[in-house]
């Protein structure tokens, strides 16, 4: 990880701990994974390491550990902006549901909310009363400052593919 730490940043702005971080996720050693973590660099790089990571839990059926990472890096919200929160949302719909009010910034709250709505409005996920909760979060927070959030989500992910 040391050698990793000390290379630059790719020309798409990630750092080499994610291919390292990446790897031993994907070679079922989570755990040494996971406690690299910490040590990677702020901004793109830990955003994509984080979502390494919690994309191989969700896919291994360890829901809940992957949402404590996805509420561990939602308490910075830069670093939250720099992952899809929709594999959460997807992966995850109840568990995220039950946990919103343990996510501390409101603007990300809210828009976590908007995407439990947005992909499961019409399907049963939930029913009608926490419909009208996921909207009422929603509308809880300036529409500009959601679009904000909104915004700079849509430009992360269209990186991405």
């Amino acid at each position: 990880m040391k050698i990793a730490l000390e290379r630059p940043l790719s020309e798409s702005g990630v750092g080499l701990e994610f291919e390292a971080i990446d790897s031993l996720s994907w070679s079922d050693e989570m755990d040494i994974a996971i406690s690299f973590l910490p040590q990677v660099r702020e901004g793109k790089t830990r955003g994509e390491s984080y979502n390494s990571i919690i994309s191989r839990l969700n896919f291994r059926g360890e829901n809940k550990r992957a949402f404590d990472l996805f509420l561990e890096l939602s308490k910075n919200q830069s670093d939250f902006l720099d992952i899809p929160p929709e594999t959460i949302a997807s992966d995850s719909p109840r568990l995220l549901y039950k946990s919103l009010e343990d996510i501390e910034d409101l603007a990300i709250r809210a828009e976590a909310a908007r995407l439990l709505y947005r992909s499961h409005k019409h399907n049963g996920q939930f029913i009608d009363s926490e419909i009208i909760e996921l909207r009422q979060l929603i509308e809880s927070q300036p529409e500009s400052q959601l679009r904000e959030v909104y915004d700079r989500l849509n430009k992360i992910m269209n990186k991405a593919e």
